[in-house]
């Protein structure tokens, strides 16, 4: 039987249970859709893609004790989207894009 012939509750208890075939189709399936969604968050293209790839690389390492779905494109976008942002905001927090100078606004005072 095909994967795409079962239900989306079917396929990811398959995924759940190490069936390899499983994880190629929701791969393949899903990696675009997440792909697009990620990019309108206007971020760099690679730091989308290492996000999906630190997703899946986490889902199967973690399949055991993963709940259950009967909406897998639902679950990959609510876990991608929480993945994406927490990266967003690391780097953020350590941003040092902007020209760094001696320039700072105080005043010496003697006394």
């Amino acid at each position: 039987m095909k994967l795409s012939d079962l239900t989306d509750r079917e396929i990811w208890l398959s995924f759940k249970e190490g069936d390899d075939r499983a994880v190629s189709y929701i791969y393949s399936e899903y990696f675009p859709i997440l792909y697009r969604y990620g990019m309108k968050f206007r971020v760099d293209a690679s730091l989308v893609e290492d996000t999906i790839q630190d997703l899946f690389a986490d889902l199967i390492k973690n399949r055991e004790t993963l709940g259950d779905t009967d909406n897998i494109l639902f679950y990959l976008l609510k876990s991608f989207r929480r993945k994406l942002l927490r990266k967003m905001n690391k780097e953020n927090r350590y941003d040092l894009t902007g020209e760094m100078t001696d320039d700072y606004p105080f005043e010496v005072v003697w006394s």
